[in-house]
């Protein structure tokens, strides 16, 4: 065996890279989506603050654009790991499924929670939030 046979198999890419790529992609925007939506509101509170219904509606409007946005990303990758996650449990001798099948519940239930409740909870607090002020009430 050369080493270039070695470094090919060491490279080859299979279900297991991906799954790792897409739950740590994953997990990287939730992350950016959370302190993104942190950032929005509290921009829109400060300027509530000071009296400034133009800048606070202006907020809303970026943000809850953008927290759609990243929203439908998050879902559309929480699907694409939901996908993987299917095909790694058809092998019954991958770590992935020795260990989901030890545990007590299903982590596609935590998944489907934070990929797609937590974002859409957001975007619809956000759109929530930008009509109340728009028509006066906040």
């Amino acid at each position: 065996m050369s080493a270039n046979d070695s470094a090919s198999k060491a490279d080859k890419w299979d279900m297991s890279k991906e799954r790792e790529l897409i739950d740590n992609l994953l997990g990287q925007r939730i992350n950016f989506f959370l302190v993104f939506f942190a950032l929005m509101v509290n921009g829109a509170l400060d300027a509530r603050a000071h009296n400034d219904t133009q800048l606070m509606n202006g907020i809303l409007v970026v943000g809850a654009t953008v927290s759609l946005l990243l929203a439908l990303s998050i879902g559309r990758l929480q699907k694409r790991l939901d996908a993987i996650l299917t095909e790694v449990r058809a092998v019954t001798t991958h770590p992935a499924t020795v260990i989901m099948n030890k545990m007590s519940w299903s982590p596609e239930q935590d998944g489907h929670i934070i990929g797609f409740w937590v974002p859409g909870v957001c975007v619809f607090a956000a759109i929530a939030f930008l009509i109340l002020s728009m028509s006066g009430k906040i």
